[in-house]
């Protein structure tokens, strides 16, 4: 549009240009020197022509207007003249600012490079080992930090470089065993074509595919296990910020142990809590057992008690009444009983009579109506039971005491 305009503007300048006289022939010359041969100026081709036609169209609002200007002294070929030279110069004012805009970017992405660069620089001035001088830094302890993290990215990479390698040759185990499955289960075709026997034959490749299943299994776990390490590696990093130069020097054994050590106190302790709880509880428990059996031993040795003490006066009752018979029924010559002669009987005289006194009451079983009893017997029999009797309420009483 803009050379379109400018073309424009060459011709009406060619056309309205002050001509220059000439004494022949009145024949002038344009600008660039070439000679007219007629007065009458050529109109450029985007100029209608027909007047005719054109005088009679119907006027419209726009051409009204521009006749109405025209009577006050412009016509419609300077206002159109005016209006393209507007244009341009707004084009060249917006061409400028443009210009000026993309001048400006152009800096500012020259300095964002520059700055880019110097970054980079500088991060990869510290990130190299060989070229890194503590001394070069401003601050020590970022020296320190840095070094740190060197230190922990090698050890990083040499645990996933082995883990790498397991896995690596996890996967070739387990293409090995593919290939060598394969192989076989073609043998065993090419055995089952040619009717030869293929038992060993399937037995192998069963054995070779649950190899590869443990395989297999292995390998995820050993996935897993490499990610649980780089898991608690982050944690123990995390968690011990404080102790990196120490465990910066550890081995890959000792860190593992050490995680070992530490989840085994840490699941010990609620076990070892809730076994002392139960053992607390066990303990009160068989207290509370033990004193409820001491409690009811108690209570049948009292009414033990109470039976052996209504045995023993109904046994002294009737020690009394045979001695009052006794004693009735002694001769008046005959001198009464003495119980202490009793104690020093023998065991042997003590058997002896008390066999006797089985023999007469047997014999008095025999005869009906002779029924006779060794009175002395009898006596001394009473007067033992009594004497155990009594001994062990003494030895219950001293037990109630001291429980």
């Amino acid at each position: 549009m803009v050379s379109m305009l400018e073309d424009r503007l060459a011709t009406i300048r060619q056309i309205y240009a002050p001509r220059a006289k000439s004494g022949k022939g009145g024949r002038t010359r344009n600008e660039s020197g070439h000679p007219q041969t007629s007065k009458t100026p050529t109109l450029p081709p985007a100029f209608p022509t027909n007047t005719r036609m054109i005088a009679y169209r119907v006027p419209s609002a726009q051409s009204v207007f521009s006749l109405a200007r025209s009577k006050a002294g412009r016509s419609p070929r300077m206002e159109q003249l005016n209006d393209a030279r507007e244009q341009l110069l707004q084009s060249k004012r917006n061409c400028a600012k443009l210009v000026q805009e993309n001048t400006i970017l152009k800096t500012r992405l020259l300095k964002l490079s520059a700055q880019s660069g110097k970054r980079e620089h500088h991060l990869q001035r510290l990130l190299n080992r060989e070229s890194f001088e503590p001394a070069e830094s401003y601050d020590t302890n970022e020296a320190i930090t840095l070094a740190t993290f060197q230190k922990r990215l090698i050890k990083s990479e040499a645990l996933i470089k082995q883990q790498q390698d397991v896995i690596e040759k996890l996967k070739n185990d387990r293409v090995r065993a593919r290939s060598a499955a394969s192989e076989r289960r073609h043998s065993e075709t090419r055995g089952i074509r040619g009717g030869e026997p293929t038992q060993e034959r399937s037995q192998s490749l069963d054995d070779l595919l649950a190899k590869n299943e443990r395989l297999a299994e292995k390998y995820r776990s050993l996935k897993r296990e490499n990610k649980y390490l780089r898991e608690r590696i982050a944690r123990l990093e995390t968690r011990h910020n404080g102790d990196d130069h120490e465990l910066s020097d550890w081995s890959k054994e000792d860190l593992i142990n050490l995680v070992n050590r530490l989840e085994t106190r840490a699941l010990k302790a609620p076990i070892r809590a809730a076994v002392a709880t139960l053992e607390e509880k066990t303990e009160v428990g068989k207290l509370i057992k033990e004193l409820t059996s001491v409690h009811r031993n108690l209570e049948n040795s009292q009414q033990e008690n109470e039976v052996l003490k209504s045995e023993v006066e109904t046994l002294v009752k009737e020690l009394e009444h045979a001695r009052i018979v006794h004693k009735d029924a002694r001769p008046p010559g005959v001198p009464p009983l003495d119980m202490k002669s009793i104690d020093n009987v023998s065991d042997s005289q003590e058997d002896d009579q008390t066999g006797n006194a089985y023999e007469t009451y047997q014999d008095g079983e025999q005869n009906e109506g002779q029924r006779t009893f060794d009175l002395d017997v009898v006596a001394m029999e009473v007067f033992e039971h009594t004497k155990a009797h009594l001994s062990r309420i003494k030895f219950l009483r001293e037990q109630m005491k001291k429980q």
